[in-house]
């Protein structure tokens, strides 16, 4: 997959594709943390989250804003799961799009 997908996301697998998480409720953030890690446990401790894509694969990106609190959200919710967080891609022309890879420490 990566960062210039062209394929749908998978319901299962170790891949997640979020367009953008900004103004999340807690409720939200919880089930997004239970999301991560259905992911982790396919992925066999890592899992890759396209951010900026929508869940047909489409890489829509997203401004500077919601880029930035969607990769805080990204990173709250690893947290949460005491994971390592790495960004390992970023489509840096306007709008952005970031792969961001998570694995177990």
């Amino acid at each position: 997959q990566g960062i210039n997908a062209e394929y749908g996301e998978d319901d299962a697998g170790d891949c997640e594709y979020k367009w953008r998480l900004v103004g999340i409720t807690s409720s939200r953030f919880e089930h997004l943390v239970t999301q991560m890690n259905f992911r982790i446990s396919e992925g066999q401790g890592k899992c890759l989250y396209e951010i900026g894509v929508h869940d047909d694969g489409t890489a829509k990106g997203l401004d500077d804003a919601d880029f930035e609190e969607s990769v805080g959200v990204v990173k709250r919710m690893a947290g949460v799961l005491s994971l390592d967080v790495e960004i390992v891609a970023v489509q840096d022309v306007k709008p952005t799009i970031a792969e961001l890879l998570h694995e177990q420490r």
